[in-house]
């Protein structure tokens, strides 16, 4: 990949540096794995439906049935996308609100761009966008984000609506239009209504029967149809009429999230929790209705000119209904269970394992389109399915952490799960073997615990140490390096010294000449074992954010580092930054490996956010 050198400065060319001679020889490149499947977002151009999703963005071709993925590889500002719309600006315009900006696809020359279209004090271009609106009539693209931004197409004049200027919150779920009116439903404090600059609030105070509105859709007539936790409400003549599960049979439970208009004038209704009905404003009924699978979780639908209803799966693709027949648009190639990943480990078989808030799973380095295994908690199996770390034992087996505390241990046919009760530290963040075989576990909260043969040994601040929270472990020899919120911790013959003090450790990792590169909340850090030198200063926006969390040495000695900045690379002269731009799938990276190929593994994303992997291979 092409990147700038840190500081920024005029681009120096890496030195040529060879990989060693691979075992298994690799097509060199960059890759993306995510899951596409989770659908936010749907549009409907030229016979084709456009997917939003937290994997990226996909083009269903409605004839044939065949997709196109589209990732920050090919030009989008984020993997994450929110939601997507088709505008005149003035040619035709896919627009999609990504998790940082805008992005736009030309549908004549199939490229994507990510211009600047609103000043840069906007902010637009650095924001998660929610949602979108083509004003197609007004000649207006209205962008939901922190309040709402309203873009004339045609001068590019810009204006902001945020509480400040009288909404009734900043956040904004979905976004309407009635003639010049402008209607934001913002989640959980009613609704709001533009007119000419001027904004009104609806709320219960002033009649309205929920206050949390979700969804927005207009009838030809110009009634205002609002999906709430409550039911469905009708806006018509100045009066509000709830619709639910007691007044029409057949009506959803649950909050309704999405609405569309049907070319005969019917409003398709969607649950959160896949219920769904064609209700006709003429006799307030359910026309057709269909609750037989509340696994689903839908968060989107349009109606096509054929009365095709497409809906977005959170997780399961699209699901479209055509003349009562179900079908399902799902990317089948898309292995990565979930975006939001956190970790790598590569067994002693050399497979490579995946953290994710959705599973394990395990798959092939040197065939990674070869089927995944995925596993989750299970009765006789795993103790939890959200995996935050897990580790390759040097004597066999793999560990791993969950959120809720447990511990899990695979020996290839087998499972174990250990809690606080079996003599493992709660909430454990790493883990260890050190050379005299044994077991570590840092734990935030709860000390460090050790096993040796049948001995459980815990200590914490009763004990001496400086804190209960510990973030990382690294052997070396007879050394245990401990990284924790206060600084660096060295244990060697059964005593404790601070080697460090003033960051938090997040990661430790050893550079070719065995000194210390430490993943600190201020940037890295090397060591030496007497002296610290800063080498990388790591800011950013969000204070929770900033530093390093992950760090990591390739076989030809480049340093590898994940930050909430991006990725970043030292080749022994310069540092250089990657961002989405040159095709990261995210900025937020939770953590780096380098397997035995000389593959390097990066890992991104949150919950219900974009991210997923990326594989550079040299």
């Amino acid at each position: 990949p092409t990147a700038t050198p840190l500081p920024t400065t005029e681009e120096t060319p890496l030195p040529p540096t060879p990989p060693p001679e691979p075992v298994i020889e690799l097509e060199p490149g960059r890759y993306i794995y995510s899951n596409a499947n989770y659908v936010l977002g749907l549009t409907l151009y030229d016979g084709t439906l456009w997917a939003a999703t937290l994997g990226g963005v996909v083009a269903w071709d409605l004839e044939s049935g065949q997709p196109a993925k589209y990732t920050t590889l090919d030009g989008l500002r984020h993997i994450g996308a929110n939601d997507v719309v088709v505008c005149p600006m003035p040619e035709p315009r896919i627009v999609v609100a990504t998790q940082m900006g805008l992005a736009f696809f030309d549908p004549v020359t199939a490229t994507w761009s990510a211009e600047q279209i609103t000043p840069e004090s906007s902010y637009v271009g650095t924001s998660s966008i929610a949602t979108l609106y083509c004003d197609e009539a007004n000649g207006r693209l209205l962008i939901g984000y922190y309040g709402l931004g309203v873009l004339d197409l045609n001068t590019g004049a810009w204006q902001q609506f945020t509480e400040d200027e009288g909404l009734c919150w900043n956040g904004v779920d979905d976004i309407a239009v009635v003639a010049g009116d402008i209607w934001v439903a913002s989640g959980y404090s009613g609704v709001s209504v533009i007119s000419d600059g001027t904004v009104t609030v609806y709320n219960e105070a002033g009649g309205l029967p929920d206050e949390s509105v979700y969804a927005l859709a207009v009838g030809s007539d110009g009634t205002v149809w609002l999906g709430a936790h409550d039911g469905l409400i009708r806006y018509q003549d100045g009066e509000w009429t709830l619709y639910d599960a007691d007044t029409v049979p057949d009506f959803p439970v649950y909050a309704i999230y999405s609405l569309d208009m049907a070319p005969d004038g019917t409003l398709w209704v969607a649950s959160s929790y896949g219920e769904v009905c064609q209700f006709d404003p003429a006799t307030e009924t359910c026309l057709a209705a269909d609750k037989q699978d509340p696994s689903r979780y839908l968060t989107d639908l349009v109606v096509d000119d054929q009365g095709r209803v497409f809906y977005g799966d959170f997780g399961g693709g699209v699901r479209v209904l055509d003349g009562g027949t179900w079908q399902q648009f799902y990317l089948e190639g898309d292995q990565l269970v979930s975006n939001f990943v956190e970790g790598f480990a590569e067994d002693k078989d050399g497979m490579l394992w995946v953290a994710t808030d959705g599973g394990a799973q395990r798959l092939d380095p040197t065939d990674p389109d070869a089927p995944w295994e995925t596993f989750r908690r299970s009765d006789d199996g795993m103790a939890g399915t959200w995996v935050k770390t897990l580790f390759a034992d040097p004597q066999g087996g793999m560990w791993f952490a969950h959120t809720n505390g447990y511990v899990s241990y695979y020996d290839g046919t087998a499972w174990t799960a250990y809690s606080e009760e079996k003599g493992v530290g709660e909430d454990v963040n790493a883990f260890a073997r050190d050379d005299a075989g044994r077991m570590w576990f840092a734990t935030f909260g709860g000390g460090l615990t050790i096993w040796e043969d049948d001995t459980v040994t815990t200590l914490t601040e009763d004990d001496g140490l400086p804190t209960n929270y510990f973030l990382s472990l690294l052997p070396d020899g007879d050394v245990m390096w401990v990284g924790c919120g206060e600084g660096l911790l060295r244990f060697e013959g059964d005593q404790w010294t601070v080697a460090l003090e003033g960051y938090s450790v997040r990661d430790i990792a050893q550079d070719a000449e065995g000194n210390l590169l430490l993943a600190t909340d201020k940037g890295v850090y090397g060591f030496d074992g007497t002296q610290e030198t800063e080498l990388l200063a790591i800011g950013g926006a969000l204070i929770g954010a900033r530093g390093a969390y992950d760090i990591a040495v390739d076989p030809t000695g480049n340093w590898w580092v994940a930050s909430y900045e991006g990725l970043y690379r030292f080749d022994g002269q310069n540092w250089y930054r990657f961002t989405t731009a040159e095709g990261l799938p995210t900025n937020g990276i939770n953590a780096l490996y380098v397997d035995s190929l000389g593959t390097v593994w990066i890992a991104g994303g949150y919950t219900d956010g974009g991210g997923g992997i990326a594989r550079y291979v040299p």
